[in-house]
């Protein structure tokens, strides 16, 4: 599946949109503390909630809370499919690009549990950093909705 850079940046405007709500709260250590809507979750977690993926109980399998998807279950850590989805570097949301902030941290995990940044802060670092840096490759380096169309009546006239 070919995924644009506009539904990109709408799943990174999603996730920068919800860490900005007063109401969301911080986890430190886990995805998620909890099942429920209000739960406490880190960054990457929140992330995985507004694209939604489901929690699972992970005291039958694993302490604390993680996120399951057709990917190994990694406490602490986005899945696969949503880095892929944010157009992020890994899992652990290293920051690679340019950053417009100066932070110790090196990845989203350092900011959320080592600098103890409240998912607000988080939020305002992503969307200072939307368009490419941080943890986000730039929207750039994925096609536009209408480059492709063009790419596709090109050839279907070939």
């Amino acid at each position: 599946m070919t995924l644009y850079r506009e539904d990109i940046r709408a799943n990174r405007q999603k996730w920068i949109d919800y860490l900005l709500l007063p109401t969301t709260k911080a986890a430190r250590g886990v995805l998620a503390r909890g099942p429920n809507d209000n739960s406490r979750r880190c960054c990457l977690g929140h992330g995985c909630h507004v694209l939604g993926f489901k929690v699972f109980d992970a005291k039958s399998e694993r302490a604390g809370y993680g996120y399951k998807t057709n990917s190994d279950a990694a406490i602490g850590y986005a899945p696969a499919e949503m880095v892929e989805a944010m157009g992020m570097y890994d899992s652990a949301g290293v920051f690679r690009g340019m950053l417009f902030e100066t932070t110790y941290s090196e990845s989203l995990v350092d900011m959320n549990d080592s600098e103890k940044r409240s998912p607000q802060e988080i939020g305002e670092f992503l969307a200072r950093n939307i368009n490419g840096g941080g943890p986000f490759k730039p929207l750039d380096d994925y096609p536009s909705r209408e480059t492709q169309e063009i790419k596709d009546r090109l050839d279907d006239r070939d």
